[in-house]
């Protein structure tokens, strides 16, 4: 049995180190040869290039090395054959993938072009104007690579792409010649598709409707029955011969039966084939050359050497084919395509540092191991849910393969836990506490500490949609951990994983746990103007206390009023700071 946070690339498991200090340097005036050395100055301190390649690869380096040492495989090979991208070879694969990808969202749509640069313009868009949007959205690195592949393979001659005028003219054809805009209801018998003919025919604008209760091309559904664009020449275009838009009829193809209704004729385009005919060769040629890349690819893989020491040696990630790959390497990578995603936490851990530095707060080692010990069972309970046990099952489980639950613990530490991460945290918890111990504490909220409470472990996303294909991989078994780690908005869930614990009543969104067991995913809800959704590790519905029982200690809950503060503390305190960021 492969469990989820046992990761079994030996690439994930080696690169998984306690994460290093961030290295600052106290603020001094730089030259700018200088600040190359920085990513970003938070008040008086700068902070190192490095201590943010080091924190990348803490938390992205263990999802992308893989992809990373396999990028070197292809430069190397692309090194041995001489190959090299002329800027003009790169322009021009890029204006193929603009023409590409509007092409595709023609199709998406099913709508022709002439239609589709219609609508765009009643939502206030030309078609150029989408062309650069299009563009700027397109990873550069990624076009580079493609193109490099498609070149060592002509030059190994193990591409065998051709392209034919028949198929170059059967594409014009369908891009310029006349087309056919038409919608249909899709039934299984003829007698059905005449009865669904009448009732249109008395009702015409119970189209939508029709389509939605009767027609089988679940498809086309969305589109109140649309079809893409087709030629008049085809078999099926030849059904439409003498039509015009608005009419309908039954027509029966290879699929079944259909009530077929015209929406547009768009004669064809005033385009000279022999104009356009290079074009439509390149970008066939193209296609099909991508669907020849991911062999190509697992062939280079299969016949690659990869050599990882198990530790960082004279500053080596790796070997591959015999060639040294430089950890320097691989953290500039990181940096280039995560840094300004992951500066927010950068700079979280550098004002709350300066902060606790400022108050005089340090946090005892014991303290430390304390609380990452606490966090760490309730990680493992998450982790038994991934895997679809109860914890105690689990644990058995994990006796039944030769693992010890507290071998297994100690890799959840290493993976999600480091030490200064959680000193960090409680250092947040420590400036947010002193601020509430100042505050009139009654005895109404010493009561809610001593009732029912729950863990909880959290993701925050700052779109719908980013959160419903989170919550929609956790529940097909995904890891939620490392989700949280890598993705979650929430401050400092890089730091606790999102766990949070000591929920009371009280707490905003407590109603959403009711009617879970632990294990379960709440549903998404919205707050502060994000959304989130969590798994409910632990519940206890009884009170603490007896009654009339004196309540001997409310630390536990004060605490977790301190760590919802920390939000506020975190904006207030980078709205006083000065942070400058270089590139």
């Amino acid at each position: 049995m492969q469990y989820k946070s046992l990761l079994s690339s030996k690439y994930l498991i080696k690169l998984i180190l306690a994460l290093t200090p961030l290295i600052t340097a106290p603020h001094t005036d730089l030259r700018a040869e200088e600040k190359s050395e920085y990513i970003l100055r938070v008040n008086d301190r700068y902070v190192s290039r490095d201590s943010l390649g080091q924190l990348l690869k803490r938390f992205v380096g263990p999802e992308v090395i893989g992809q990373f040492l396999h990028m070197k495989l292809i430069d190397i090979r692309a090194e041995e054959a001489g190959i090299s991208l002329s800027e003009e070879e790169i322009h021009q694969r890029m204006e193929h993938e603009v023409k590409k990808q509007l092409e595709d969202l023609f199709e998406y749509n099913r709508l022709t072009r002439e239609e589709f640069v219609i609508y765009i313009r009643r939502e206030g868009t030309e078609l150029e104007q989408l062309r650069n949007q299009i563009r700027d959205t397109i990873n550069e690195k990624e076009l580079k690579r493609r193109l490099t592949i498609e070149k060592i393979l002509a030059h190994d001659n193990d591409i065998d792409i051709d392209v034919t005028e028949a198929e170059v003219k059967r594409l014009f054809q369908w891009r310029f010649g006349q087309r056919i805009v038409a919608a249909h209801i899709q039934v299984a018998d003829q007698e059905t598709a005449r009865q669904v003919y009448a009732y249109l025919r008395l009702n015409p604008g119970h189209w939508d409707e029709m389509v939605e209760r009767v027609s089988d091309d679940k498809r086309s559904v969305p589109y109140n029955g649309r079809m893409l664009p087709f030629p008049s020449d085809t078999e099926l275009g030849s059904a439409f011969a003498d039509k015009k838009p608005e009419d309908m009829f039954v027509h029966q193809t290879e699929r079944g039966w259909h009530v077929m209704k015209v929406i547009n004729i768009f004669e064809e385009a005033d385009v000279d084939f022999e104009e356009v005919k290079n074009q439509i060769e390149d970008e066939m040629y193209v296609r099909k050359a991508e669907n020849l890349i991911p062999l190509w690819l697992e062939e280079l893989r299969k016949e690659a050497v990869i050599d990882e020491p198990l530790g960082s040696e004279n500053g080596v990630l790796a070997e591959v084919n015999g060639r040294q790959i430089m950890e320097s390497e691989f953290e500039d990578i990181l940096i280039q395509q995560y840094g300004f995603e992951y500066l927010p936490r950068v700079i979280e851990r550098e004002l709350i540092a300066q902060e606790a530095e400022k108050k005089g707060i340090e946090v005892a080692q014991v303290d430390v191991e304390k609380k990452r010990d606490k966090m760490t069972r309730k990680l493992f309970i998450s982790e038994a849910f991934d895997n679809d046990y109860l914890p105690a099952e689990f644990e058995k489980e994990l006796f039944s393969k030769g693992l010890s639950p507290d071998l297994y613990m100690n890799h959840i530490q290493q993976l999600y836990l480091d030490r200064e991460g959680i000193e960090t945290f409680l250092k947040a918890q420590r400036i947010a506490l002193d601020r509430l111990i100042s505050e009139e504490y009654t005895d109404n909220t010493r009561e809610r500490a001593s009732g029912p409470k729950a863990a909880v472990q959290r993701f925050t996303g700052k779109s719908r949609e980013e959160i419903d294909q989170v919550r929609t991989t956790v529940e097909n078994q995904g890891n939620l951990s490392k989700l949280v780690l890598i993705e979650s908005d929430d401050p400092l869930a890089w730091l606790t994983c999102g766990i949070v614990s000591e929920i009371t009543p009280e707490e905003s969104y407590y109603e959403k746990i009711d009617g879970l067991v632990p294990g379960q995913l709440s549903e998404i809800f919205e707050e502060d103007g994000r959304y989130v959704f969590f798994m409910l590790l632990e519940k206890d519905d009884q009170a603490a206390k007896k009654p009339g029982e004196e309540i001997k200690t409310d630390d536990g809950y004060k605490k977790r009023e301190a760590q919802r503060a920390i939000p506020a503390l975190l904006r207030e305190l980078e709205r006083e700071a000065e942070i400058e960021r270089y590139n």
